[in-house]
This record gives structure tokens, sequence and C-alpha cells, in this order.
């Protein structure tokens, strides 16, 4: 079951927030949580508590792995895009504009 990303006090979660719950949800500590992605406990704490941004693409997609989110879609709603998303971006440049002003148009009738 994937874990979806809810609105938080009429905004979307911080990433500490949604990190913490998501990990709290599936019962695994901090510390065995950085240990399964390569990343310091004292890392991991930092970014549940807001003290740091959200990692990198990396991280938030190990993340994903470890506590069944996907990572690329959330590493994307706080506002980091994967490389092989922006790959694909830069490769079709035109079409994911139009796409986009598409979305843009629908979202304002």
């Amino acid at each position: 079951m994937e874990t979806r990303i809810n609105t938080h006090r009429g905004n979307k979660m911080e990433f500490g927030e949604f990190l913490r719950f998501t990990r709290l949800k599936t019962d695994i500590s901090l510390r065995q949580l950085a240990l399964r992605i390569g990343v310091s406990a004292t890392y991991m704490s930092k970014i549940e508590r807001g003290e740091f941004p959200p990692p990198s693409c990396r991280v938030i997609i190990a993340l994903g792995r470890e506590l069944n989110f996907n990572g690329e879609l959330v590493s994307m709603k706080y506002g980091k895009i994967p490389d092989n998303i922006m790959f694909i971006i830069q490769q079709h440049t035109a079409d994911v504009l139009h796409a986009i002003q598409d979305i843009v148009e629908k979202n304002t009738e």
C-alpha cells in the first residue's frame, strides 16, 4: 500500500512531518532507516524536525523504497526533480510545456 501525501493545516505537509509520519506508520526506527539508506541518524533526525530541507532525490527515492512510497513523485512534490525525469523534460521540452499549459488552462476555466 502506497502512502499518500495529505494536506496538513490547509497546506501540504512539510517534508520532515511527512517523513516522520510515514516512518512511524511503518514501525521502523530512525536509526534503522538511516542505516538502510546509508545516511546518519543525526541527519535523518534533523530532516524530520525541519532543521534541514528535504534531502536529495537519491535519498528520497531510497526512503520511498524503505517506507513504501513513490520517491520520484514525493521528490517532485518537494521541489526536486529526479535526473531521469529531468532528462525526459530536456528531451521533450516543447511537449512538456504544452502539457503544462493545457493543465493550467483547464484549471482556470
